[in-house]
């Protein structure tokens, strides 16, 4: 049963509900700071605590070695990280990126294991995204700017 409360939907309503779903998943996909780099997997809302928390994962299908350059598609491992994003309507936005660490596949590179970088999203151990951070600076160099300004 689709929905316990209220029965399931008449089959002309199945249509309807399904349609404002993928309305809702397009929305959130198009809220996210790169569109081309990430896909929204999950997401929830806590409407106590004012707080999204979407699951995003990367849709790249290699990474380049920040030493050596050479791109590679050998997956290491995944891990998580957790990025704070634009507020969104009064609520705080969390990015849960699903990001993953490739081996290098050049044996003369140092560096034999690294995490993908997505530049469009945020910078290496950032723990906010580009965009958030950039309005963040641009705040605080107008306050700056009001206090400056002689009364």
């Amino acid at each position: 049963m689709l929905f316990p409360d209220f029965g399931d939907p008449a089959p002309e309503l199945r249509c309807h509900f399904s349609l404002r779903i993928k309305i809702g998943v397009e929305l959130l996909q198009h809220l996210l700071p790169s569109q081309s780099q990430l896909r929204l997997e999950t997401g929830s809302l806590d409407t106590v605590r004012k707080h999204f928390s979407l699951v995003v994962t990367s849709v790249q299908t290699n990474s380049h070695c920040p030493i050596c350059q050479n791109a590679s598609h050998r997956i290491h491992s995944r891990y998580q990280r957790t990025l704070e994003d634009l507020p969104c309507s009064n609520y705080a936005v969390t990015l849960v990126l699903q990001a993953r660490k490739f081996f290098c596949i050049n044996p003369a590179c140092q560096r034999r294991i690294f995490t993908e970088r997505l530049p469009q999203v945020t910078e290496p151990w950032a723990r906010r995204t580009c965009r958030f951070a950039e309005r963040l600076i641009a705040i605080g160099l107008a306050l700056l700017r009001c206090r400056r300004q002689p009364s």
